[in-house]
């Protein structure tokens, strides 16, 4: 499916291609009111790109922070271009950019103080991570980044959850839901990742690196 959408981006949302509907759009517009800069915050459920792909055909502009591809050496190479290539065409279809995790940050808190629009995964995994926290997943532990929190915290961006459900083949449902506490901005997150998942587990796409994810820092690092 992800390669699908990939060489279909495109046609997501248009006549042709895969219909879209926005449950709380009202939310964000609302958050923009004062020209706040807004931390779009996502989880690798179900068909992650759309939400962001919804919003741009609304008329949003959205930047993203993503993985290191040149870095991860675990990447296959083919892998690795295909990712590369996935990222050009959807940057190039939302309207912004994407700042790798190993680049300077600088770039995505003026961004923000200016009012702009990003996307972070909340579950994402990242071994060179230097501070993660435990949160609640399923009843039990897994250990994220928590530079999300720090950034929303810095910054004073509003945070809205995002969340795509695909219904049939031809419509995805997107949702946004508003979180107000940027210190449980990930708890809350993956709390909504919880709920899904209980629902369809196959959806979630890290089933393969649950193992990791559970893995508290201290112990990873020895």
């Amino acid at each position: 499916m992800e390669r699908m959408d990939t060489y279909a981006m495109r046609r997501i949302g248009s006549l042709n291609g895969v219909s879209l509907a926005i449950e709380g759009d009202e939310l964000l517009i609302d958050a923009r009111r004062d020209s706040s800069g807004v931390i779009l915050i996502f989880n690798h459920y179900d068909r992650i790109l759309t939400g962001a792909i919804a919003l741009a055909k609304r008329g949003f502009k959205i930047n993203s922070l993503r993985l290191e591809l040149n870095e991860d050496t675990s990447i296959p190479s083919d892998i690795r271009l295909f990712l590369s290539a996935k990222i050009n065409k959807f940057d190039s279809i939302v309207g912004g950019i994407s700042l790798g995790r190993r680049e300077s940050m600088r770039r995505l808190y003026k961004g923000l103080e200016g009012g702009e629009m990003w996307c972070i995964l909340a579950d994402a995994w990242d071994s060179a991570a230097t501070e993660r926290k435990p949160y609640r997943f399923l009843g039990t532990d897994i250990y994220l980044s928590s530079g999300l929190e720090r950034i929303a915290l810095r910054t004073g961006a509003k945070l809205i959850h995002v969340a795509s459900y695909t219904e049939s083949a031809s419509f995805i449902r997107v949702r946004l839901t508003r979180l107000y506490d940027p210190k449980n901005a990930i708890q809350d997150a993956i709390t909504i990742l919880s709920a899904d998942v209980s629902k369809n587990p196959w959806a979630w796409w890290n089933w393969g690196i649950i193992d990791s994810l559970r893995i508290p820092p201290m112990q990873l690092s020895n």
